[in-house]
């Protein structure tokens, strides 16, 4: 493994930068350390009340011990809060709070950044002293050229962009007219129709046409065919609670899940409100299985509410269809036992960014190596 040269803060805050793939904003970044070597990263939001730090700083600490080979951490505070002269650090309670935390689990904070919204500084040092950095200097730093040579760039933030849509009444339709087709069916046969119509997309070089897209979406809608469309992503073959929460022995696919990624937002634009939640829940578990838990959150809501978007006139589904519909909702979510979704994708607060599933380098086709951080990778000169 190549090692990594980290020798100045702003190296730190690049690779920081490209391991989450944005610029974080009110958050607690820490990396874990043994000796010169990088173990996990992690970020979090910063407490917004008072009184908040000690809860704050046991959830990070449960996140970090999880590393079993770190010995210390390095953090860096991320706001918009300024420091003053003579007074204590922004935040200074919770770095206090997990300073006692770890060290009572034997882990020692090596160093700390302070990062305001034009420059850096060492946390423990005075501000407006000659220690401060302008926060560009990070678009010179070594570790940020090196990542942009490999691919690498960092967002302004976390929020994921999706496509447009629009004709949501007609979308909404021919989803629903799918959405009748699967319920009258018997349950092993709208499982297997939807794996087959997922496998054939990925089998394609192609995206798919607008009724295709139409009957992933409506497939999607069930939960239990969306979690088995979900399990089918990283192409292994293991059991399916074991994919979804990345537990699984075999290496997933990962230029397959990129693709699965497009095919997806591709049918989210092709989509209404009414239906886009599954989509969403299947993009923030990429999200998340790729260790951008802050990013699997804000795309996976709860399902929204909604107003019906079938036009005036439009035939509603009969009492009929919805016991269908529900039969087999039922039956398919017996075979799962109610699989939970991973934490990053309920709790905004709280999204561990170091990754779900390693990556595998044999994998040329995936192209976030440079945004995603190794079990374990050697560092010197910080």
């Amino acid at each position: 493994m190549e090692k990594l040269t980290i020798t100045t803060p702003s190296d730190v805050l690049s690779f920081i930068g490209h391991t989450l793939g944005f610029w974080p904003q009110e958050s607690l970044v820490c990396i874990t350390l043994n000796e010169n070597s990088i173990g996990a990263t992690l970020r979090i939001d910063l407490p917004r009340q008072a009184g908040q730090e000690l809860p704050h700083a046991r959830t990070v600490a449960h996140y970090l011990t999880s590393d079993t080979n770190a010995t210390s951490i390095l953090f860096a505070i991320y706001t918009s809060e300024t420091a003053q002269h003579g007074q204590a650090k922004p935040h200074a309670g919770t770095i206090a709070a997990l300073t006692g935390i770890l060290a009572q689990q034997g882990i020692a904070i090596r160093d700390g950044l302070f990062v305001g919204d034009e420059t850096l500084s060492p946390y423990d040092g005075e501000p407006g002293t000659s220690l401060a950095l302008p926060v560009s200097s990070t678009q010179t730093s070594a570790i940020n050229a090196e990542s942009i040579y490999r691919g690498s760039f960092i967002e302004p933030t976390n929020r994921s962009t999706l496509p447009t849509t629009g004709q949501e009444a007609a979308k909404a339709v021919a989803v629903e007219h799918h959405i009748d087709t699967i319920a009258a069916q018997p349950t092993n046969t709208a499982l297997q129709q939807g794996r087959k119509l997922w496998a054939n997309m990925f089998d394609s070089n192609t995206f798919p046409n607008g009724n295709d897209c139409h009957a992933l979406v409506a497939n999607l809608q069930f939960p239990a065919i969306r979690d088995w469309l979900i399990a089918d992503i990283p192409g292994v073959d293991e059991p399916m609670q074991r994919i979804l929460f990345a537990q699984a022995d075999q290496t997933p696919k990962w230029s397959r899940i990129e693709w699965a990624q497009q095919l997806l937002l591709h049918a989210y634009a092709r989509t209404s409100p009414e239906h886009a939640a599954p989509v969403l829940t299947a993009i923030g578990y990429i999200n998340w299985w790729e260790g951008r838990g802050s990013k699997a959150h804000p795309v996976s809501p709860a399902r929204p509410r909604h107003q019906p978007c079938l036009p005036p006139g439009a035939p509603q589904r009969s009492n009929d269809r919805l016991r269908h519909r529900r039969r087999l909702e039922h039956e398919q979510r017996n075979r799962l036992q109610n699989t939970a979704l991973p934490p990053a994708l309920r709790n905004q607060s709280s999204n561990c960014q170091s990754k779900a599933w390693p990556k595998s380098t044999g994998d040329s086709g995936h192209q976030l190596s440079s945004t995603t951080t190794p079990a374990r990778q050697p560092l010197t000169g910080f």
